[in-house]
């Protein structure tokens, strides 16, 4: 955990005070960081910024504190469209893409995914919170609470970002892919067994540009990290 995540529901009157009362965070400020009042530590407000959060009082299961106004980093818009994997695949997707910066979450059964995967727990939304707010923890600089969907089909966008599937045999290369001017992109990432011809069809036309990020078949969380860390 690189900073304390503050939610909105735990705000108290003052907009920048707020009560943490989630076990492990308590835990984590007194036990692992060894604070006590007075102390400063690094806060993630959710949806707001990265502030500075000082201890205002302390008890056995609440910690009340104050922050500086935040600051929200500059970050570009990422949609994710992930063909549906194993659910520990997911899990790691879901929470490491968000600390590098995911703000939405797209995932579609794939023609070659196990459909069985499809209705797995982790989509409830307690497991989902509990991800998503690991993932921003971990950041300490992306804040945004990202965007989650499930849907029967691959969606079509109708934005302006720039979109882009990943696939193996095609010419153009995503580590030579000059996105620095780019506020918003839609990256498309198949299952381990790849999208379909008919599917890859479709991404086109859907307005999607191929990228390969060499000949090998990467696992689909590993491509998805390797993808974000060029976008950082």
């Amino acid at each position: 955990m690189n900073s304390v995540l503050l939610l909105s529901q735990q705000q108290q009157s003052d907009d920048l005070t707020f009560k943490i009362d989630t076990p492990y965070r308590v835990a984590h400020i007194k036990e692992h960081l060894k604070l006590t009042i007075g102390d400063s530590f690094k806060a993630n407000i959710v949806n707001r910024g990265i502030a500075t959060a000082s201890i205002l009082s302390l008890t056995e299961k609440e910690i009340v504190v104050k922050t500086t106004t935040p600051q929200m980093m500059k970050a570009k818009s990422i949609h994710l469209v992930v063909g549906i994997s194993r659910p520990p695949t997911m899990k790691k997707i879901l929470e490491h893409g968000t600390s590098l910066g995911v703000t939405q979450f797209t995932f579609v059964p794939a023609q070659l995914s196990e459909k069985s995967y499809f209705t797995s727990k982790i989509y409830q939304e307690e497991q989902l919170l509990e991800l998503l707010a690991l993932g921003l923890e971990q950041s300490a600089y992306f804040s945004n609470w990202p965007m989650v969907s499930l849907e029967k089909h691959i969606p079509s966008l109708n934005d302006s970002s720039k979109k882009i599937i990943l696939h193996p045999d095609v010419p153009d290369r995503w580590n030579q892919f000059d996105h620095h001017s780019l506020n918003k992109i839609t990256l498309a990432v198949g299952p381990e067994r790849g999208w379909t011809e008919d599917e890859i069809s479709r991404f086109k036309d859907l307005g999607y540009h191929s990228m390969s990020m060499g000949s090998s078949r990467l696992r689909t969380e590993i491509a998805v990290f390797s993808a974000l860390g060029h976008l950082l």
